[in-house]
């Protein structure tokens, strides 16, 4: 028996093309967030139809202020939804209509035929990539060498990316003095909290493999995740501000080599749907730059901590929407835990 919807026949009990993208979560669920809280909800809304909205615990209220963070987030995870879809023999055309007060950011309807990107990163290359918040070796990469990846990225034309999108390198000197202000900001600050609710360093609690930064993804050893427990316990971190010791724990979040650090940048303030798309730029040059060899870190409190994103501002050619470093790192880095990983259960 069959039945008819939107046009297409199918089999009474197949499953929908959206149940069949929602069941590769495993996949899609690789995009990155911030913290990693992977703060979407993804659902079937029609046989070919799926709402992206978000899961308001999963955000950042203080880390991320704007909801910055959280809409590259979700644009990241409407790249990784089409590339799986592409994966299956889908195109996704993705409707951006973001509503902070539902949650809701918008909707994404599948067409059979070609993917829809101009470059065709695979679903193997989406599983590869990996955040390294370890050392990076020198020499650092050029200016031209990230030129290349704005090349590389490819978006379809009517995907309605604000305009003059670009990554321009921040200077070093501008980076030594923002970072340890953004660096202080997140241990020493009211971000602290947030991260200390993200951190995954105990290995025997249920979380550690299913979200947030675990001790494997920080690239810490068994000694300084204790180490880094300990301190950012609220009684200890009360002691230890009175002591100004917090300003060491500071110092040392960044890893050393830092590599180059690269700002994606708009010609005007993109609004939040705008904001959604460069999402999708943004994790299309991450997956760029993994097809190079070279590793990525998001460096978000940069554009976080007030006084390091004026910095970053004055210091940009443009409006900066999103900071991370790149480069080739100086040791493996280890994939993060994902709700839909079949080691969550």
């Amino acid at each position: 028996m069959r039945e008819t919807s939107g046009g297409a026949a199918r089999t009474m009990g197949e499953p929908t093309p959206a149940q069949r993208l929602l069941a590769r979560s495993v996949d899609w669920g690789r995009a990155p967030s911030a913290h990693n809280t992977q703060p979407w909800d993804v659902r079937a809304d029609g046989d070919r139809t799926l709402t992206l909205g978000w899961r308001p615990e999963r955000t950042l209220p203080v880390g991320d202020p704007t909801a910055r963070d959280l809409l590259l987030s979700l644009g990241c995870v409407a790249e990784t939804l089409a590339i799986t879809a592409a994966d299956l023999g889908y195109a996704v055309r993705v409707r951006w209509s973001v509503d902070r007060r539902r949650a809701v950011a918008g909707h994404l309807e599948l067409e059979p035929g070609p993917a829809a990107a101009k470059t065709d990163f695979t679903v193997a290359e989406v599983r590869a990539r990996r955040t390294a918040r370890g050392a990076y070796e020198d020499p650092a990469l050029s200016a031209a060498q990230v030129r290349q990846l704005t090349s590389d990225v490819g978006l379809p034309d009517d995907v309605g990316l604000p305009g003059g999108v670009d990554l321009v390198t921040v200077p070093s000197a501008v980076v030594d003095r923002a970072l340890p202000i953004a660096d202080r900001w997140s241990f020493d600050g009211p971000a602290t909290g947030e991260l200390r609710e993200w951190l995954r360093l105990d290995r025997r609690a249920t979380a550690y493999r299913q979200d947030g930064l675990t001790d494997l993804a920080l690239g810490l050893s068994r000694a300084e995740a204790l180490g880094l427990r300990w301190a950012l316990r609220p009684r200890v971190l009360g002691v230890l501000r009175r002591t100004r010791a917090t300003r060491l724990l500071a110092a040392t979040a960044t890893a050393r080599p830092l590599g180059t650090v690269v700002a994606l940048t708009t010609r005007d303030a993109p609004d939040d749907e705008q904001t959604a798309v460069l999402g999708r730029w943004l994790l299309r040059s991450w997956l760029a730059a993994s097809r190079r060899g070279w590793s990525t870190h998001p460096l978000s409190h940069l554009l976080d901590a007030p006084e390091s994103a004026a910095l970053m501002h004055d210091a940009a050619a443009g409006v900066p929407v999103a900071v991370f470093r790149v480069g080739v790192p100086a040791q493996p880095a280890a994939a993060s835990h994902r709700l839909s990983d079949p080691s969550a259960d």
